[in-house]
């Protein structure tokens, strides 16, 4: 797990991107990430690289913004409805790499309904290689809405 992403998981994460989300800060939309092709996986390749070797990435890459959805019940102005927090494309297509390993060593979390410290823990605990744990907490720590 403390590899660099490789080009087929990096494909593989944009493919399985959806179509037709909203984006990120950015506002880049995911169509633009599936339709970049090899190139534009390169890209995210060599970005990728970068995180890796640093073990950090800029605030932007971590920065959210979140979009409040009310329901009409009652006619209310704030209710209590967590909002949907949108990653630039590039930060999720790394969050879905990172999550497929996950997935391939451990189980399926949620990171939105799993306390992130006890995360670190669990992955530390497991033997989650420090670089992989590292680079899974820069995703998500200090993220700014």
């Amino acid at each position: 797990m403390d590899a660099i992403p490789n080009l087929d998981e990096i494909q593989r994460a944009v493919l399985l991107h959806s179509s037709g989300k909203a984006p990120g800060l950015d506002s880049i939309p995911a169509e633009i990430y599936k339709e970049g092709g090899a190139a534009l996986v390169e890209k995210l390749y060599q970005l990728f690289q970068l995180i890796w070797q640093h073990e950090t990435m800029t605030q932007d890459f971590k920065d959210v913004s979140v979009i409040h959805l009310y329901k009409r019940k009652e006619n209310c102005q704030v209710c209590n409805h967590p909002g949907i927090s949108l990653l630039s494309i590039a930060s999720n297509i790394l969050a879905r790499v990172l999550l497929n390993r996950l997935i391939t060593h451990y189980v399926d979390l949620t990171f939105n309904t799993v306390s992130r410290e006890g995360l670190w823990r669990m992955m530390a605990k497991y033997g989650s290689p420090r670089k992989f744990t590292a680079i899974v907490q820069q995703l998500h720590d200090t993220m700014l809405t």
